[in-house]
């Protein structure tokens, strides 16, 4: 235990200090002694363009650790994440179906709840298919299946996009990108990962059970 507290110690100095240095290392060659100096273009910069783009960098690596680390202990399996079940693989589909059809000029929540849905969907579709009734093995094969079909969907829907620019933002969603990230982004994507760490944290006691 002690081992772990210590080694959970240093990871979160090591996450605040890759943080910091994104927001301090930049193009623009300021730092956060100009903008506490007054310099109101290098507070633009570190405060409403890098701190979000950080922000928003480490919000997603923490949901998706969290996710990794909870379906490693529901399987059993220290290699798992939510890709080896498709439930990534149907999120992104039910994502880029909603970019597709430019869904987020309607709405920007558009975009994020489909991929909510997709990956629901997923999980309901594995549950109905088994889970909790066949071995960890089997339904990872399912899920391995189910990641397969919904790749092959995705590559068909960015075949069929009727133009290079609708593409260029298929592929660009699919790549993931921490850029013009904003702090109304953030606050559209906080409560869904808050709830999901939520989850995950009232469901350790039992994921912990299972590692044993």
């Amino acid at each position: 235990m002690p081992h772990s507290r210590a080694f959970a110690v240093a990871a979160g100095a090591a996450t605040l200090a890759a943080v910091s240095a994104s927001i301090m290392i930049g193009p623009a060659g300021i730092g956060l002694a100009d903008a506490l100096a007054g310099d109101k273009r290098a507070a633009l910069i570190l405060f409403e363009i890098r701190l979000p783009r950080a922000l928003a960098a480490f919000l997603a690596g923490a949901a998706l650790g969290a996710a990794g680390a909870a379906l490693q202990g529901l399987l059993r399996n220290p290699l798992s994440d939510p890709g080896v079940l498709g439930v990534s693989s149907a999120a992104a589909l039910c994502a880029i179906i909603a970019v597709y059809f430019n869904l987020a000029a309607a709405h920007a929540l558009f975009v994020p709840l489909a991929a909510i849905t997709g990956a629901l969907g997923a999980v309901g579709l594995l549950f109905a298919l088994g889970a909790g009734r066949v071995s960890a093995t089997r339904l990872i094969l399912v899920g391995v299946g189910l990641s397969a079909f919904s790749g092959a969907l995705i590559a068909l829907v960015m075949n069929l996009a009727p133009n290079p620019f609708v593409l260029s933002d298929l592929v660009n969603w699919l790549f993931g990108s921490a850029a013009n990230r904003s702090f109304t982004d953030i606050a559209l994507a906080a409560p869904f990962m808050a709830a999901g760490l939520a989850a995950a944290l009232c469901a350790a006691p039992g994921l912990s059970a299972l590692a044993l």
